[in-house]
């Protein structure tokens, strides 16, 4: 198996080559997952399910699925001195949850046995992603296929060369030729296939729950109900533009769409008018989501027009008890991050606590500067202007049980129904009347709230809060007959 490959010009191809050879390849399936950050955590909700789809050049991608004895190549120097190089190809021999155990098959330390951990990756920022942010994954990728670029400096016995378009280059084709020791090694197939041909293939679907992360080839038509007004993402600038659509059994789908595609959709993209999505990335939260609660929470509309275009990240959410968090999380994998709904009260418990800190308005970080002070952020590294934000350390009650939690920012205005300004203007105990008339309001309240938690953290003794990335207001007869 090591001494052949299938060579191809684009990343593209090589992922869906290694995805159908490893669903062929006998063996039971390992499935690791990847823990994609934002640089800042405030913008963890609305981007982590975007993040989950990319993967950009010489990254591993978010999920790995793999099996005893099957091909993989390294993505990073990890130790050359013991053979661990950049492009080096290896075996899997077995499966922790945090390391995974190979051979070497290539070169001077052939079938010497090897740990690889986890590592943290920092992706260039680009017109594909648009903000940094951090990817924790092992450094491998499947190597039944690989990008002719990445074949050169190899000698392999077998060579197949899948080219679905053209190679970029004569040279380009000179090295996937050269491969192997002989011509009659060699064998290659030409299979283009034109946007006619490709739209024929797709099955249409009318309900988007009939759509799994294993679907292929598949398009479904949704409606415009609803375009939010234009935002400006605090910590990144990027501008984002919230969407609801609908399927045509009603299924109700919550989309953003990013930068520059606002702006090429605007005219385009209308109210109450159908719009085919093709081939989007689907990834549901939970299995145990409740058929009447399928809500898909996100979908990064790129290239969005009508007719069909893709958009590309979809998940489901399900209202958890907090009675059942800790169960949750004992099911997490090594490193991965909870992320759930719930709905609760939000209560304020010490109404002693300082609801601001003075920031960077660049990473949020808190600073020692005086507000509206220039200064150059240690953090960051930016010139900057100190603000105000908000912060909030409360309890969320669910009559289930109760967690620690903390909100920030535009959460805690949201919430608070005030400013930071006016939380700042009012602190000090000649105005905890006005503190405590805000606080019982929101405590009558019923919210549904996005809480995040990294359970190591969790366990530091200086980290014992959950984090709200969201809240939403319930309808108004649930808070209505919580208030009576």
């Amino acid at each position: 198996m090591m001494n052949r490959a299938i060579l191809t010009p684009k990343n593209g191809s090589v992922d869906e080559i290694n995805a159908l050879l490893i669903h062929r390849f006998p063996g039971e399936v390992h499935r690791y997952y990847s823990f994609d950050e934002t640089i800042d955590a405030s913008e963890q909700s609305v981007m982590e399910d975007f993040l989950n789809t990319l993967t950009p050049n010489e990254l591993p991608p978010h999920e790995l699925l793999l099996k005893k004895n099957c091909p993989i190549m390294l993505l990073r120097n990890i130790n050359p001195s013991e053979g661990l190089c950049n492009g080096t190809r290896l075996i899997c021999r077995s499966f922790d949850r945090n390391i995974i155990d190979a051979e070497i098959a290539v070169r001077h330390h052939i079938e010497k046995r090897v740990f690889i951990p986890r590592i943290p990756f920092l992706p260039n920022v680009d017109e594909n992603s648009g903000f940094p942010f951090k990817r924790t994954q092992f450094a491998i990728r499947l190597s039944f296929a690989m990008t002719i670029n990445k074949s050169q400096g190899q000698t392999l016995d077998y060579v197949g060369i899948y080219l679905p378009q053209p190679v970029f280059s004569h040279g380009q084709l000179y090295v996937a030729l050269s491969r192997a020791k002989t011509a009659s090694a060699v064998r290659i197939l030409i299979r283009p296939v034109s946007t006619e041909q490709w739209e024929k293939m797709r099955t249409v679907y009318t309900s988007i729950k009939d759509i799994t992360p294993n679907t292929r080839n598949w398009k479904i038509k949704m409606i415009v109900a609803e375009k939010s007004p234009k935002r400006i993402s605090q910590r990144t600038n990027v501008k984002y533009q919230n969407l609801t659509l609908f399927d045509e059994e009603g299924n109700r789908v919550h989309a953003s769409m990013f930068g520059t595609d606002i702006d090429h959709r605007e005219d385009t993209l209308n109210i109450f008018q159908s719009y085919y999505i093709s081939n989007a990335y689907v990834k549901p939260v939970d299995s145990r989501a409740d058929d009447n609660d399928l809500i898909i929470k996100s979908i990064i509309a790129r290239n969005l027009t009508y007719p069909p275009a893709p958009l590309s990240s979809v998940g489901i959410r399900e209202i958890v008890k907090n009675c059942d968090i800790a169960e949750l999380m004992k099911g997490l994998q090594p490193m991965e991050k909870l992320k759930i709904w719930i709905e609760a009260k939000i209560k304020v418990i010490d109404l002693d606590q300082v609801f601001y800190y003075m920031s960077c308005i660049g990473c949020n970080k808190g600073t020692g500067y005086k507000y509206n002070e220039s200064f150059v952020c240690i953090y960051c590294k930016n010139q900057g202007v100190c603000k105000p934000r908000a912060r909030a350390y409360v309890e969320l009650d669910d009559n289930t049980g109760k967690i620690a939690a903390i909100m920030f920012g535009e959460v805690t205005e949201e919430a608070f129904g005030c400013s930071t300004v006016e939380l700042m203007e009012n602190s000090g105990e000649e105005h905890q009347p006005y503190i405590k008339n805000v606080v019982d309001k929101l405590s009558t309240k019923i919210w549904k709230i996005q809480v995040y938690a990294d359970p190591d953290k969790l366990k530091e003794k200086r980290h014992k809060h959950f984090n709200v990335l969201s809240i939403e207001a319930m309808e108004d007869e649930r808070n209505a007959g919580s208030s009576s």
